[in-house]
């Protein structure tokens, strides 16, 4: 017999069923992979990753920073030298103790500078080792960090701020671990999610209840939100020994508190805990190195224009036209000195100088309505325009100012995907012409060669770009005029064009 042959009829009949569920496969697929705690699960499997092939597989051919940290831990503690008398330091208090912490975990004594150099390779491996540890283990709380913080401004993308710090970070490999400046982005995320934090619960404390009384509802408010205010200021002063930059963030909180607090001894409170944060490592080398404990304040203050600051840059590219200059090496660094010098230090101090007054006038003319999120975002700001602006540059400082600048931009950018494109691609065109930049081409940078000069202009003028979309987008969330603002925010109507 032959063989019924099948018509379309039947084709058709098996073939549907089957695109059916093929179309059903995809789509759940898709929605699983789509869903937040999958692309979360995705966030973390590439950090631990890519933090596993930083430690494990990955070597820096240029760990200079790092050696110098290692060599003065060596003279401290193995060669009993005092920190800041004997050992002249750069660095403040709280940022040597994470330099010296590798040394006081290794119990043999390397003093003998002229070890044989078995010896000497035994001391820098095990004090890399225990240095990138440190490194990793304040990553990690960062990534946490941006997790808390993502769950209060993302609620619904929690995956999206530890993505971006992921993807931020790992853009820097021969930077993120053998720099300091992923501890200093530890503190700034501490001090925010405390401050958000004591926010939030003062919040929740003055919206009122129908259940408890008032009195005993902001008695409830100050007793929770009190702590994390304090805390906040305590990281903050931390900040400020480790790396002085976040002192920018003092004025603009404490203005703030002084209309929030409602209590001269809550403020008070605050105040001291900055203190201790900021003076305490200080005041404890007073007694062994005197007044010298301060000299780094000196040492920062002479430095010159930075052959990677915006500035540096501006006279790179006046030299296309005959402007002269050269690279010096200074404060062991690259500097730039020529025609322009004396000028341009004289216009960037005038720039900070008016951003310093500009914002403090706007802060101050807004009165009470100079809230503590407000605050928290003029702060974040203010210190990413002194960072672009000023005479001192360096790529590490990337680590920290990208992820700030990532926070400011959730609570001011609009709902614009033009807005968020620009943002992302001069992100990705700072970050990449920064590893590229060092340490691949950075000889011939230091030689003036043409294309590292051009990307390096070109990534100076990105930051002056990002500073300006930062600025620009905050005083469209704020409003330019704060009397103005305060009059639309109480209700009162504006006069008729």
């Amino acid at each position: 017999m032959q063989p019924h042959p099948r018509g379309p009829s039947d084709v058709n009949e098996h073939a549907e069923p089957i695109d059916q569920k093929m179309d059903e496969y995809w789509n759940r697929l898709i929605g699983f992979m789509c869903r937040p705690k999958t692309l979360l699960a995705v966030v973390l499997v590439v950090f631990v990753v890519t933090r596993l092939w930083l430690l494990l597989a990955f070597k820096a051919t240029w760990p200079d920073t790092a050696y110098n940290y290692s060599q003065y831990a060596r003279m401290a503690i193995d060669c009993r030298l005092a920190p800041y008398r004997d050992v002249r330091m750069e660095y403040p208090p709280a940022a040597w103790w994470l330099m010296a912490v590798p040394r006081l975990i290794d119990s043999t004594t390397y003093s003998d500078w002229a070890a044989p150099p078995q010896v000497v390779k035994q001391f820098f491996d095990w004090y890399f080792t225990w240095f990138h540890l440190e490194i990793f283990l304040a990553d990690t709380f960062c990534l946490g960090l941006m997790l808390a913080i993502g769950r209060k401004m993302l609620p619904a993308a929690q995956w999206v701020l530890p993505g971006a710090y992921t993807l931020l970070t790992a853009c820097q490999p021969r930077l993120i671990y053998d720099r300091l400046d992923i501890v200093l982005l530890l503190l700034f995320l501490l001090c925010i999610v405390c401050w958000l934090t004591s926010e939030s619960s003062l919040r929740v404390g003055a919206s009122g209840s129908k259940t408890v009384e008032p009195r005993s509802l902001e008695d409830s408010a100050n007793r929770w939100g009190e702590p994390w205010r304090v805390a906040s200021y305590l990281f903050l002063g931390l900040g400020i020994s480790f790396k002085i930059m976040p002192v920018i963030f003092v004025p603009f909180l404490l203005l703030a508190d002084v209309w929030a607090a409602g209590a001269a001894w809550r403020l008070a409170g605050r105040i001291f805990a900055l203190a201790v944060g900021a003076a305490g490592p200080f005041l404890v080398y007073i007694p062994s190195a005197g007044w010298n404990v301060f000299s780094l304040f000196q040492y920062h203050g002479g430095r010159g224009i930075h052959l990677e600051s915006i500035w540096g840059s501006l006279m790179l590219a006046a030299a296309a036209w005959g402007v002269p200059c050269q690279v010096v090496d200074s404060h062991t660094t690259y500097d730039v000195t020529g025609a322009w010098s004396s000028a341009l230090r004289i216009v960037l101090s005038v720039c900070l100088v008016t951003i310093a007054a500009s914002f403090g006038l706007w802060t101050i003319l807004r009165g009470r309505r100079f809230e503590p999120r407000l605050a928290l975002d003029c702060a974040i700001l203010v210190l990413a325009n002194s960072t672009v602006l000023a005479h001192v540059f360096s790529p590490q400082y990337l680590n920290w100012l990208l992820p700030l600048a990532l926070l400011l931009a959730l609570n001011i950018f609009p709902r614009s995907w033009a807005i968020w494109c620009g943002f992302g691609a001069l992100v990705v065109a700072i970050a990449g012409i920064s590893s590229w930049l060092y340490p691949y081409h950075y000889l011939a940078y230091i030689r003036l060669e043409t294309l590292p000069v051009i990307l390096a202009v070109t990534r100076s003028a990105c930051l002056v770009g990002l500073a300006l979309l930062l600025n620009v987008s905050f005083f469209a969330r704020y409003g330019l005029v704060p009397r103005r603002v305060d009059k639309l925010a109480t209700g009162t109507p504006a006069k008729a064009g």
